[in-house]
């Protein structure tokens, strides 16, 4: 009866270390994540639109990004009224942000700008550009 319960007691044990190294491998995984590379368009020069995304980034030629578009939806929850501030009308705006399209880095001009060619859909200064680095 003892053999069994110290041999009990050393597979409870063995599936709790196992369990917690899953467990911590998990989170750790989910901690690290892969942070987005994200920006703007600055510019749209002769059909080439430079982007504030470069080397100092992580991007490199050939990357695929997505473009979104932000627009002002609804009305402001605050209603204008002149003993307000800038401030409480500015914070009660919302925005959509909408996909437009996909671009390719064509060419890096330093650590913090680069230009991208069109692959699908529509390219337009201030748009934002984004690559998420989730599987």
């Amino acid at each position: 009866m003892k053999q069994i319960r110290e041999k009990l007691i050393g597979a409870v044990a063995l599936f709790l270390v196992i369990s917690v190294c899953l467990i911590s491998a998990a989170f750790t995984g989910c901690a690290v994540s892969h942070p987005a590379m994200r920006g703007s368009v600055v510019a749209i020069v002769d059909g080439e639109a430079h982007i504030c995304i470069g080397s100092h980034d992580g991007l490199k030629v050939g990357d695929t990004l997505t473009v979104y578009r932000m627009r002002q939806v609804g009305f402001p929850t605050i209603p204008y009224a002149p003993n307000r501030t800038p401030g409480e009308i500015e914070r009660s705006y919302r925005y959509e942000r909408t996909r437009v399209g996909k671009v390719r880095a064509t060419r890096i001009f330093d650590e913090h700008f680069a230009a991208v060619a069109v692959i699908t859909g529509e390219v337009d200064y201030p748009d934002i550009v984004e690559r998420s680095y989730a599987p």
